[in-house]
């Protein structure tokens, strides 16, 4: 009862821990940009071949919200961004007027013109390089950071539980 009760306790602690992180990133997050227009910032983060890319949306003006999405992959960054962003939309998503990605995509121009299809108006595929659009992306690759921090501390605290009980006979697996 006691190990279940702490394992209760550790589950609650990071839970707590990432509703604080969440707060945190959220208060920095509810600035509202300069042009009212929709956009999606896509940011990076890699360790090796493990990649999280952070989907950061902008409607309006203003960011309504992100989702990371975690996989693992050798190709480099700018091919894996072209590719990751071509297949985002490819499932019937929502494509906004602007999209930022960190560093420079495979064939920008191609990219910018597949969405502008799917669209049915013209999209801006943009890779900014100063200014409001920069620090847009920087945030969006710093959500990839806490994302695939947390889900490797994630992974860590579950490989610690499971070979916590391997040790100790008194604990069967599930």
């Amino acid at each position: 009862k006691t190990v279940a009760a702490k394992l209760e306790f550790e589950e609650a602690a990071r839970l707590r821990d990432q509703v604080i992180a969440i707060q945190r990133s959220v208060e920095k997050q509810a600035i509202a940009t300069t042009e009212s227009i929709d956009q999606d910032i896509f940011g990076l983060f890699r360790e090796g071949d493990r990649i999280t890319i952070f989907s950061l949306f902008v409607r309006g003006g203003r960011i309504t919200g992100g989702q990371p999405h975690h996989f693992q992959s050798e190709f480099p960054d700018d091919e894996l961004v072209t590719s990751f962003v071509n297949q985002y939309y490819a499932d019937d998503a929502f494509v906004p007027k602007e999209v930022l990605l960190p560093g420079s995509p495979n064939e920008p121009e191609a990219l910018a013109e597949l969405l502008s299809e799917r669209k049915g108006e013209k999209v801006r595929v943009l890779v900014p390089q100063r200014g409001e659009k920069t620090e847009l992306v920087k945030l969006a690759s710093k959500n990839a950071e806490r994302a695939f921090s947390e889900r490797k501390r994630g992974r860590d605290e579950v490989e610690q539980t499971l070979e916590g009980s391997r040790l100790r006979p008194d604990i069967k697996p599930p």
